[in-house]
């Protein structure tokens, strides 16, 4: 592999940083730089949704004309590592999304979670 393929495959990683997956499931706002809705269920099967900035969960070039779903991955804090009562591996996990209501906590699976992301 070349070292531009390695560098374009990790310029966009922060070492440490944990991300949430989420579905980004359409498009909120055409303000700068633009705004769109994300879901992901909890660990207990919640769904949820939050508003978030474009270039916060994706790297991809989406607008109002883009098709959705897509994938994306939003920051988080990762609060503790649990294991709940059925003996999943779980965190507790803050996220700050744009909106009323938040900081928030939630308690997701760890393979929703995606370490040194972005």
């Amino acid at each position: 592999m070349s070292a531009m393929a390695i560098y374009n495959k990790l310029k966009y990683k922060i070492p440490g940083m944990t991300c949430l997956r989420v579905d980004i499931i359409g498009f909120a706002d055409e303000s700068f730089p633009g705004f769109v809705h994300c879901d992901f269920t909890d660990a207990n099967g919640a769904r949820h949704i939050v508003l978030e900035k474009i270039p916060v969960v994706t790297t991809e070039d989406l607008w109002s004309d883009s098709t959705y779903p897509h994938q994306g991955m939003l920051p988080c804090e990762r609060v503790e590592s649990l294991q709940d009562d059925a003996g999943r591996a779980v965190a507790l996990v803050s996220i700050n999304p744009i909106g009323a209501g938040y900081p928030a906590q939630f308690v997701v699976l760890e393979s929703q979670l995606v370490n040194d992301c972005w």
